[in-house]
């Protein structure tokens, strides 16, 4: 190269750069990056934040162990059941207006929530939540696409963006959620929603001059929507409800009725609108595709769906308080963040399915540690070891689900490929609550020592309340508890083993689009 190509190519990468940074787009698109970001913080930690809130709004309400559950699964089960046809309806009506409208229903729900004199009006709220962020967290994908368009490397950064402000969130929730409920009470956790609300509001008012695009040819299916929220709904009601009132309780036999019947009603619907479906059912014939759904639903059953069990037992039996438990969960939070960097080489030296087997085989290996030291009177610091290599196996699969599934999918299904991966992760959550519920709800019934006005103290961990009725009361209040967890314990290390051998024997590398 010529001292002058040498100048004229110094002098093209000024120009381009100059050019990159006079781009009149350059500012929104960092704005749009910084609102879906925010976005993503603040829908994710309203999943995690609220369960270390649990005991103090279980204790001001006098609310049962069916409540707390509740509490958890109106906000992920309203907004697993919207994600699927977000995408569709944000294609016909807009992304940027689907995001604000989430935005404003988020808020609405956060307010009633902050208000809400009864553990009623509470749950009621939180399905109005989990309604407005489905709306906003089913776009936020879809806006950074269109701010970046044809720049795809600025999109994979933003994403990139997207995806740690959402790890970020489910690190910290616990110990943000304690910081307020400590600093302000429980209500702080939906009120600080409110100011966050209206500047993104605002901001996007201001800032997002996207036109919203239209897309004329993606259809919303009314039908499937009604269906399939029926379906989740119908089914938890009955995991939940059983075992307070009855399994053969005509409520519980309904809605076990109302399962079957809508299921199968939702799968002919899927399968007669064939490539108009919200569930695209030829997916589940890809073994991988199949096989990472089912990774994404055990992996929040044995973490979400077994974090509120764990948090009323740091506060009832260990006396921590909502800081306190917090920093406790950031052993298992810190070293799943850690754990995500080496899955990404270890995945350039082996398989995925040998590297998510791995994976799911140390949560196992965690969660039977827990089994064996968890017990009536075991201490907080004993589950210390057990939570890091949980956190670490958890660690090792997170950054592959997502792309595993966009991967083995036929691009015209990519996005539906992520819908349905997305929603796998909320339904474990509420499957988790309601089966984790379930036995310590039996565990506690069978102790016969524990007398009958003392139980629904005894399900949420309340052990100090229960101290009128005797030191017998409470120690049986305590055993009880403790087995349930030892159970809990047992339970979700099956699930991972599962989950294990699904990801060695079905996750496959011809699966994969070249």
């Amino acid at each position: 190269m010529t001292f002058e190509d040498s100048g004229r190519t110094t002098a093209q990468s000024q120009s381009g750069e100059a050019a990159h940074s006079a781009d009149p787009r350059s500012g929104e698109r960092r704005w749009v990056t910084a609102l879906v970001g925010l976005s993503a913080v603040v829908m994710t930690l309203d999943i995690s934040i609220v369960n270390v809130a649990l005991p103090d709004i279980a204790a001001d309400f006098g609310s049962g162990l069916e409540a707390a559950q509740w509490i958890i699964n109106a906000y992920v089960l309203a907004f697993a059941a919207l994600l699927l046809t977000v995408g569709a309806a944000s294609d016909r009506l807009g992304r940027r207006r689907i995001f604000l409208v989430g935005h404003v229903i988020f808020a609405v729900g956060s307010l009633l929530c902050a208000l809400a004199p009864t553990d009623a009006i509470l749950i009621g709220g939180r399905g109005v939540q989990g309604i407005g962020a489905a709306l906003v967290f089913g776009t936020c994908l879809a806006l950074l696409s269109d701010a970046y368009g044809d720049d795809s490397a600025g999109r994979v950064r933003a994403v990139g963006v997207f995806m740690a402000c959402g790890a970020g969130a489910v690190a910290l929730g616990p110990l943000v959620g304690g910081l307020l409920v400590e600093l302000g009470g429980w209500r702080w956790i939906f009120a600080i929603n409110l100011p966050i609300g209206v500047g993104v509001i605002i901001a996007t008012l201001a800032t997002m001059n996207l036109a919203d695009k239209t897309v004329g040819s993606s259809r919303v299916d009314p039908v499937s929507t009604v269906l399939i929220t029926t379906l989740f709904f119908a089914a938890n009601f009955a995991l939940l409800s059983g075992p307070d009132h009855g399994w053969t309780s005509p409520r519980v036999l309904l809605c076990a009725v109302v399962t079957v019947i809508v299921g199968v009603a939702a799968f002919w619907r899927q399968r007669a609108l064939g490539d108009d479906a919200m569930v695209d059912l030829s997916l589940f014939r890809i073994p991988t595709f199949s096989a990472v759904i089912f990774i994404s639903f055990a992996i929040r059953v044995f973490s979400f769906g077994v974090f509120p069990f764990l948090i009323f037992w740091f506060s009832g039996a260990n006396g921590l308080s909502p800081v306190q438990t917090g920093a406790v969960l950031l052993f298992l939070a810190i070293p799943m963040i850690i754990a995500a960097g080496p899955s990404v080489a270890l995945a350039r030296v082996v398989s995925l399915a040998r590297v998510l087997a791995l994976s799911m085989s140390t949560v196992a290996a965690g969660l039977i540690w827990a089994a064996v030291v968890a017990g009536p009177d075991a201490s907080w610091t004993a589950l210390i070891g057990p939570l890091v290599l949980i956190g670490i196996g958890s660690g090792l699969s997170m950054p592959h689900i997502m792309d595993i599934a966009m991967a083995v999918a036929p691009a015209r299904l990519a996005g539906t490929a992520t819908g349905v991966a997305n929603t796998a992760f909320p339904l474990g959550t509420a499957a988790g609550i309601a089966v984790f519920g379930a036995l310590i709800h039996g565990r506690v019934d069978a102790a016969s020592a524990l007398p009958e006005p003392a139980r629904p103290l005894a399900y949420v961990a309340e052990f100090d309340r229960l101290a009128p009725l005797g030191e017998s009361a409470v120690d049986a209040a305590r055993s009880a508890y403790g087995s349930g967890l030892t159970t809990m314990f047992i339970v979700a290390a099956a699930v991972a083993a599962v989950a294990a051998v699904v990801a060695l024997t079905s996750v496959r590398t011809n699966d994969f689009r070249a």
